[in-house]
């Protein structure tokens, strides 16, 4: 029983760090000087990485509470949890302004690049906008962020009522990872180098920051909406 709720813990703790991870390393970018690019990438690709190895975690957290036969409502039960502190933290750590000037100093800090004061942007631009919420950059990254949360989570609810397909799910789970991925490279990346490029980029983490919080409530939402049908 203990092990099992460190297993809990561990899952909800590992998709929250992932998902503030992947969420930070464009505002991280925005501090670099046009000579740093190079630089700054390298660093926050490592970052990145870091945020792969805690969606690894969650996911085999997930595998082994399947192991253990979890039922499929506890694990749809976690993904809601963790997804729901996700979109929380990532509001908290990058939605709200002075929090984020300091958030985003501290993690460049860890990475060891130069000291820049993070420029919180127009004071006139604000997180859940008209203006962030009608730009196909905020639809988009919304559903990519979607798709990727489902990708690393039903795999292991399907697995839980049967779980002698248990490896075909979560190759499935890798497929759909893939797909919201494709849509990350080659239109929300696209997108946020050429703001990069033009120096519009701090409008555009405004944008990326409120689609991601979006992203991962609608998961936790899609979650919790699967457990009120399972119950009714």
């Amino acid at each position: 029983m203990m092990i099992e709720l460190i297993t809990i813990i561990v899952a909800i703790s590992a998709v929250t760090i992932a998902m503030i991870i992947d969420s930070t390393a464009w505002h991280i970018r925005a501090l670099s000087r046009i000579e740093e690019r190079g630089l700054f990438i390298s660093r926050t690709n490592i970052f990145l990485y870091g945020g792969r190895f805690f969606s690894l975690l969650y996911m085999t957290s997930l595998s082994y509470l399947v192991d253990i036969r979890s039922t499929a409502k506890e694990i749809i039960l976690i993904s809601a949890i963790g997804f729901f502190f996700s979109s929380l933290a990532n509001h908290m750590a990058l939605g709200i302004r002075p929090v984020r000037k300091r958030f985003v100093e501290r993690a460049a800090w860890a990475l060891r690049l130069p000291h820049r004061s993070h420029d919180i942007g127009a004071a006139h631009f604000r997180i859940f906008s008209r203006d962030s919420l009608k730009s196909p950059l905020f639809i988009l990254s919304s559903l990519a962020t979607f798709v990727f949360s489902m990708g690393i989570s039903i795999p292991y609810v399907v697995a839980s009522i049967f779980p002698e397909y248990r490896m075909t799910f979560n190759n499935l789970g890798q497929i759909i990872n893939s797909l919201g991925m494709l849509l990350v490279l080659l239109v929300i990346d696209n997108r946020m180098y050429r703001d990069w490029d033009h120096g519009t980029i701090l409008q555009s983490n405004e944008i990326y920051t409120s689609s991601r919080t979006c992203g991962l409530m609608m998961a936790s939402i899609f979650y919790l909406v699967a457990i009120g049908i399972m119950v009714a």
